[in-house]
């Protein structure tokens, strides 16, 4: 690859890299999330319980996704970022397909931890490069747009991954749905170069001091703890929402993932822009302290709207409170990385950023759906197919413990600011 000075801030390289990186973030959560649509069909040929299921899509994945996160990162930081980037989607995409031939649990089991290695170096290196790709007034709508790549690669998952599983079968779905990763890879790898750092550090420092200098930032740690615990409460509902509409309201499995996508497709990708763009406008106006208020507001509201989405009895009304749902739990995403990264220095970004998705998918991803799954089978005895809607609605508590840490975030972005 050429040099990062080649790149320059030419509009046209920067639009070229953000979108190759929307793409890895799209194809990222697609693979990620494809089993979630496909529960169902996996757990009636297995003959698995909830909590088996929800061990696949959880600990599984999330083990080995933020064991290997931090170490990553570390080597994005030190190294070359596109060519972390460009193997990482290569691994995953290849092990997504994998799944589609597993003949045994324990198969399937070992393709989704796969997954989790390759996925552990997507986002570190991507997040760092965008903070060098662009400039600081545009960062907030960078990420925005990067993230938007969640709900757009949820969305193909649902749509794509329902479809294919009740016309060819859910080992095709993997398939058609986890190669053409390898070709968004090698696009990464030939086209992109890697920009030039803004500052550089030549002698990084320890594993252990770097963690000392991010930790040292308070509005950063609060960050990682309002951030894990919107993510209990919104990957266990994005894991198990297919089977909750399955089961509760009787649709079939291409209509949960085309209404899903639809959701998805309009209210998560809202949420996202709704999201950058306030918090850029208020953190602009009015400081820094709205990157994590603005999200403390939206994960207030989502608690009761998640308990109205899971205990209606009415496809029509739980619909509508999904959608809003939806549009809450995106919105929090760019805020959120916006103000983690606002006092972190440069030759520490990608490290913050795995250390952040550390938090996010230890407490979220192996918590959220496992917690889901195991009350679902507890609940079941007593409840019947309604133990998975209870579950749910117990778990969406974890968003007003959320809601208080994005607040004391906010105090210590504006004493950081004040003292900056």
């Amino acid at each position: 690859m050429n040099d990062g000075a080649a790149l320059g801030p030419g509009l046209e390289r920067r639009r070229l890299a953000l979108t190759l990186l929307f793409f890895a973030s799209l194809f990222n959560y697609l693979d990620r999330q494809l089993l979630s649509i496909l529960i169902e069909p996996v757990k009636a040929e297995f003959s698995l319980s909830d909590t088996d299921i929800a061990v696949l899509t959880g600990p599984a994945f999330a083990f080995f996704y933020v064991a290997l996160g931090i170490p990553l990162a570390r080597l994005a930081d030190r190294g070359h970022r596109l060519s972390l980037l460009s193997i990482s989607v290569a691994v995953w995409s290849l092990m997504t397909a994998l799944c589609g031939v597993a003949t045994t649990y324990w198969q399937l089991f070992m393709a989704r931890v796969g997954v989790g290695i390759g996925e552990a170096g997507g986002t570190p290196p991507a997040h760092s490069l965008i903070m060098d790709y662009f400039k600081e007034s545009e960062r907030g709508r960078a990420l925005s747009v990067y993230s938007f790549g969640v709900p757009a690669g949820i969305f193909c998952g649902f749509l794509l991954g329902g479809g294919i599983a009740e016309t060819l079968g859910w080992r095709t779905a993997f398939l058609v749905l986890g190669l053409p990763g390898m070709l968004l890879a090698a696009l990464i790898a030939i086209f992109l170069r890697e920009p030039v750092r803004r500052s550089v550090q030549p002698d990084q420092p320890s594993l252990l001091l770097s963690l000392s200098d991010l930790f040292a930032v308070q509005s950063f740690r609060y960050c990682l703890l309002a951030g894990g615990f919107v993510a209990i409460g919104g990957y266990g509902a994005v894991q198990w929402t297919a089977p909750f509409l399955i089961r509760t309201h009787g649709v079939s499995l291409t209509e949960a993932g085309a209404i899903l996508a639809v959701l998805v497709a309009v209210f998560s990708s809202l949420g996202v822009f709704i999201g950058g763009y306030l918090g850029d406008l208020l953190s602009q106006r009015k400081g820094l302290a709205w990157y994590a208020w603005v999200p403390a507001i939206f994960s207030l509201a989502a608690c009761p709207i998640a308990l109205g989405a899971f205990l209606s009895s009415s496809l029509i009304v739980a619909l509508i409170f999904l959608a809003l749902l939806n549009l809450l739990m995106n919105a929090i995403t760019a805020p959120l990385f916006a103000g983690a990264y606002s006092f972190i220095p440069q030759h520490l970004r990608a490290t913050a950023s795995a250390v952040l998705l550390f938090s996010i998918n230890l407490l979220g991803l192996g918590l959220g759906p496992l917690l889901v799954g195991l009350g679902s089978d507890l609940l079941a005895e007593a409840f019947g197919q309604s133990g998975l809607a209870y579950s749910l609605a117990i778990l969406v508590f974890s968003y007003w413990v959320a809601a208080a840490a994005f607040l004391h975030a906010g105090r210590h972005l504006r004493r950081e600011s004040a003292s900056a």
